[in-house]
């Protein structure tokens, strides 16, 4: 879906267009609005950090669908970052090192 920013603020999600080529995904998006807590971030300046454009879902994989030729699905681990819905975001972790 586009981002929910905007026009599209408080509204029925709209879907994302086709692109051309190779979607570079290897970037990670930037984290919700939070305010900054001065022991995590001791040098940002504005006590506010994050974007409105946060609403992302890391996936991450052991194999490649072609690697994994004997038909049997996958285990699948949903994990949600603490942080009492104030603080944090996908990216402080290593997505694959938390498998571990």
């Amino acid at each position: 879906a586009k981002p929910l920013v905007g026009k599209h603020r408080f509204r029925q999600s709209v879907p994302v267009g086709p692109w051309t080529g190779v979607y570079n995904a290897t970037r990670a998006p930037s984290m919700c609005i939070q305010q900054v807590i001065p022991l995590m971030m001791p040098k940002h300046p504005f006590g506010v950090t994050g974007s409105e454009d946060c609403l992302y879902l890391n996936v991450f994989t052991p194999k490649l669908p072609s690697q994994h030729a004997d038909g049997k699905l996958l285990d699948v681990i949903v994990y949600i970052h603490g942080g009492a819905f104030q603080f944090g975001a996908s990216n402080i972790f290593s997505g694959p090192l938390i498998l571990l």
